[in-house]
Order: C-alpha cells, then structure tokens, then sequence
C-alpha cells in the first residue's frame, strides 16, 4: 500500500507536524503565563483605583465637614475649625534587601524579576512589608534564601525545597531613614512545596 519513499516522506512529515506543535505549545504557555501575569495586574490597578477613590472620597468628606465646620465657626465665635488630614496611602515595590535588613532599591510600581517586597505606608515614614506572592519574586527570592528572605523574614517550612509559593503569615514593619527603608521587624512567611 505505501511504498518506502512513501513512508519516510509520512515520518519526515510527522516529525515537522511535531516540532511545529511543540513551537505552538510553548508559545501558547507563554501567553497562558503572559495572560495570569496581567489579570494579576489589573487587579493590582482595580484596587489601586479604589484606593484613589476611597482617598478622594474621604477628602471630598474631609472638605465637606471642614466647610461646615468653617461655617458653624463664622456663626458661633466660640466653635474652633478642625482640620483632618489628607490621607497619603502610598504602595512601594522593594527588591531584595541588604545584608542589614535595608531596602535601598525601591519603586512605585512592581518590576519582574526585581521586586521581591510591597510596602504599605500611610505617613511616608514606617509601613508594613510582605513578600510579593508572584512566581517572579519567588524565584527572585530563591536566588539567595539567606541573604533575600532570612534578612528581613522568619521562615517557616522547608527551605531546602524550591517551593511554589511563599506565604506572607505576619508582615513586617520598616521605617524610612533617609532614602532608604531599614527592617525594624521581621515578616512571618511560610514556604510552601
């Protein structure tokens, strides 16, 4: 029915039907990965912008009590107005720290392969900390266990184990000092295999 030539031609057409399916696989996962990558991030922004509304809200408040508070004052000589101050949320993406538990590396916005860390502040001078929950900044962190996570986190698991996930149990505080954000507690983060 087939002939030699017939069937080396088949094989050869086979194996080039192969790579072809390999090449569309691994494109295909890296868009699946690209896709997670950027669902992630819009829901990063989306609360984001409902922190920027909630800020804006509580100023629009602020603003709006002041101005009755102002105009309570011109009516009773005696009322005192009260100013609240304008909430200053600010969102940091650290990447690994120094030997000292400092993060001198720092921006507003997080950077594959280099932010390890996000800070809370709310007054710009100490905030909260937690190991970011990507598979970026868990290979990042992987790198050097001891100098990138163990100089500003107890661990709890196994550290002798790539794990799939680190897991932020209790942040950690830092204040700032300068230009820079110095550890001044340790985070509580689980390695999970």
């Amino acid at each position: 029915m087939f002939g030699r030539k017939d069937k080396e031609l088949l094989l050869e057409q086979i194996s080039e039907l192969s790579e072809r399916l390999n090449a569309i696989e691994e494109k295909m996962a890296k868009v699946v990965k690209d896709n997670k990558e950027l669902r992630r991030e819009i829901i990063e922004l989306k609360d984001n912008v409902n922190d920027v509304k909630n800020v804006t809200n509580d100023n629009i408040d602020n603003k709006d009590n002041n101005a009755n508070i102002d105009n309570d004052a011109h009516n009773d000589n005696s009322a005192v107005a009260l100013t609240v101050p304008e909430s200053s949320r600010q969102v940091l993406y650290l990447a690994a720290p120094s030997d000292d538990g400092t993060f001198c590396d720092y921006s507003s916005y997080e950077q594959t392969g280099k932010s390890v860390y996000r800070l809370i502040t709310d007054d710009g001078r100490s905030g909260s900390f937690a190991i970011l929950d990507t598979a970026d900044a868990v290979a990042t962190a992987m790198i050097s266990v001891s100098q990138f996570v163990k100089t500003v986190c107890k661990v709890e698991g196994n550290t002798r184990q790539y794990p799939t996930r680190i897991v932020t149990i209790k942040e950690g505080t830092a204040v700032k000092e300068g230009d820079v954000w110095k550890m001044s507690a340790k985070a509580l983060v689980r390695f999970e295999c």
